[in-house]
């Protein structure tokens, strides 16, 4: 893909997704922290396969980007929203890795941060992909 020299190529998910990350994180966390989430290990692992998935989304989108004029708004949509996918996909990924490899109790505030982050870089990924949607929809 051709990202450098293009000022058009931006992220597109913007800041929508990041306050709606960052709410959504203070209010896991603090429900966690509450400990009014008895299924938080179920979530974690939703979490993991949705980064997951996106992940590998990413990769045949960009596979599949280089097929020539047939794909141009295709093209257009990833340059604009890759930044946020992979920083979405990748957070989520490693937050969850990370609250698996450790012991889930409510009195710790540093996992209970960790709760938070993991949410965020969730939500923030959500977000992404409902802009990268939104950008292929509306582009004709």
């Amino acid at each position: 893909m051709k990202t450098y020299n293009n000022p058009g190529c931006r992220c597109g998910c913007g800041v929508a997704g990041t306050v709606l990350g960052v709410i959504f994180g203070i209010i896991v966390a603090s429900l966690f922290a509450a400990g009014l989430t008895p299924l938080i290990i179920n979530a974690i692992w939703v979490a993991l396969g949705i980064g997951g998935a996106a992940l590998i989304y990413i990769l045949v989108l960009s596979a599949l980007s280089s097929c020539g004029n047939l794909c141009c708004n295709l093209e257009k949509c990833l340059c604009r929203n890759i930044k946020c996918l992979l920083a979405g996909s990748l957070g989520t990924i490693l937050s969850v890795l990370v609250l698996t490899a450790i012991s889930l109790e409510i009195t710790s505030t540093a996992v209970t941060v960790l709760v938070g982050i993991g949410t965020f870089f969730l939500i923030f990924l959500i977000a992404s992909l409902v802009s990268f949607v939104k950008c292929l929809a509306c582009s004709q």
